[in-house]
């Protein structure tokens, strides 16, 4: 009997605005965290792998010595973007 009084007193109408007003909150914290994760995830990997393409694709025919080279000659030659 205790267990069905406590339920019926949970659902209903006796959920406050602001507790609703949380869930918003909470749903667009997370809305935002993703975009801040997926920028970072842009701005940071997105160079490495350019790197390790151009590194891959060049196969060993001596264009650069190694990673590092690679990155300075890119930035040299194209500049930041």
């Amino acid at each position: 009997m205790a267990a069905q009084t406590a339920t019926q007193k949970t659902s209903g109408s006796d959920v406050q605005p602001h507790q609703d007003m949380a869930t918003a909150r909470d749903r667009i914290a997370g809305f935002a965290a993703g975009i801040a994760s997926g920028a970072t995830k842009l701005f940071v990997g997105h160079p490495f792998d350019t790197v390790k393409i151009r590194c891959q694709v060049e196969g060993g025919h001596g264009r650069f010595k190694g990673p590092l080279d690679c990155l300075v000659s890119t930035v040299r030659q194209e500049g930041p973007r």
